[in-house]
C-alpha cells in the first residue's frame, strides 16, 4: 500500500523517463497506448540528424563514454531534466526539473524534483520528500528500483536489441544517435558529448504516444491509461468491420537529460545516503532527527 502512495506522486516526467531507460514491458507485455508496429518504425532520423557522420565506431564511442562516465571513488552529476510537447506549431516546455545523480561502487542515489531513491548494500529507499514519506526495503541488488542515469546499463540494452546507431559531429561536439529501438513509444536517443574528455552534456530521448500527455498528474493514472487503451481497441475493431484504412493519430514528445555539473566523490567518505536518512542498530531501523517529521514505511528488520 504503501508503494502506492509515493508512486501516485510520481510526476508525468518520471513516469516517461523510466519508461525510456527499462524496458520492462519485454517481460510484461506491451504497455498501455502502446504504437502500432508501424508508428514505432519511426526514428529519430526523420527529424534532420545534426552534424557530419563520421567514422567512429559508434559502440566503441559508448565504450568510451561509459569509461569516462563513472569514477572509482564515485561521480556525483547535476542538472536538469525537461519535458518537452513537440505537437503544436512551436515546442512547449511541460515540466522542468533540477537533478541529482551520484553513483559509487555499484550503488546509486538520484533526485528528482521531490522524489530521492537510493540502492546501497542491502537497502533500498524510495522518499517523496513532499509527501514526508519513506519506503524501505532490503531486496538484493538485483531487484532495485530503475537506474535513471545508469550508462552502463543503457549501452547493454542497446547492443542486445541491437539498435541502429550513428556518430555525427558539429563543431567541437560529437552526436551519438540510436535508432530502431525494439519498443513501442520509444522512438529513439541522442547523445551529445565533448570527443576530447568523453563528458557527455546532454541527452535526448524522443517518445511517441497514441493520447496526449496531461501536465496535470492526477488525469494520468492507471485507470484512465486503461480506460484509452480499451477505446484505442474498439476504434481499431470497427475499422476492421467497415474494412476502412484510419490513420492513427499520434502524439510526439522528447525528453532532455541536461548535465551541467560533474565532479568525483571521496569514496564512502561522501556517499552513503542511507545513512543520512536512517540509524540502523542492531534492534531496530530509526530516521535520522533530520526526518522524525517523515513517515518511515517498511516491514523490513535490520540485516548485518
Amino acid at each position: 500500500m504503501y508503494n502506492k502512495k509515493i508512486i501516485k506522486s510520481l510526476s508525468i516526467l518520471t513516469l516517461i523517463i523510466v519508461l525510456a531507460l527499462v524496458y520492462t514491458f519485454a517481460q510484461n507485455g506491451e504497455p498501455n497506448n502502446a504504437v502500432s508496429e508501424e508508428e514505432s518504425e519511426k526514428t529519430v532520423d526523420e527529424i534532420e540528424t545534426p552534424g557530419k557522420p563520421t567514422d567512429d565506431d559508434p559502440w566503441k564511442e559508448m565504450d568510451k563514454l561509459v569509461q569516462a562516465y563513472y569514477g572509482a571513488s564515485g561521480v556525483l552529476y547535476k542538472g536538469l531534466i525537461k519535458l518537452t510537447d513537440d505537437n503544436g506549431e512551436q515546442e512547449k516546455t511541460l515540466e522542468q526539473h533540477p537533478f541529482e545523480y551520484s553513483f559509487f561502487d555499484g550503488n546509486f542515489q538520484y533526485l528528482l524534483d521531490s522524489m530521492e531513491f537510493v540502492s546501497q548494500d542491502k537497502y533500498i529507499l524510495a522518499i517523496d520528500h513532499r509527501s514526508r514519506l519513506i519506503s524501505l526495503s532490503t531486496a538484493g541488488k538485483q531487484q532495485t528500483s530503475s537506474q535513471l542515469f545508469d550508462m552502463k546499463e543503457f549501452k547493454k540494452i542497446m547492443e542486445e536489441q541491437k539498435a541502429n546507431a550513428m556518430v555525427t559531429q558539429s563543431g567541437d561536439e560529437k552526436m551519438i544517435t540510436i535508432d530502431n529501438i525494439q519498443h513501442p513509444q520509444i522512438q529513439g536517443y541522442r547523445i551529445y558529448y565533448d570527443p576530447q574528455t568523453y563528458k557527455i552534456s546532454k541527452m535526448l530521448i524522443g517518445v511517441l504516444r497514441l493520447s496526449p500527455l496531461s501536465n496535470d498528474d492526477e488525469n494520468l493514472t492507471e485507470e484512465t491509461a486503461a480506460s484509452n487503451e480499451k477505446d484505442i481497441k474498439e476504434e481499431e475493431k470497427n475499422d476492421t468491420a467497415n474494412e476502412e484504412e484510419t490513420e492513427i493519430d499520434t502524439y510526439s514528445y522528447y525528453v532532455e537529460i541536461i548535465y551541467k555539473e560533474s565532479r568525483i566523490l571521496d569514496g564512502k567518505k561522501e556517499f552513503d545516503p542511507v545513512k543520512k536518512f536512517l540509524k540502523i542498530g542492531k534492534e531496530k531501523i530509526e530516521l535520522q532527527p533530520a526526518f522524525s517529521t517523515y513517515q518511515l514505511l517498511s516491514a523490513s528488520e535490520p540485516t548485518e
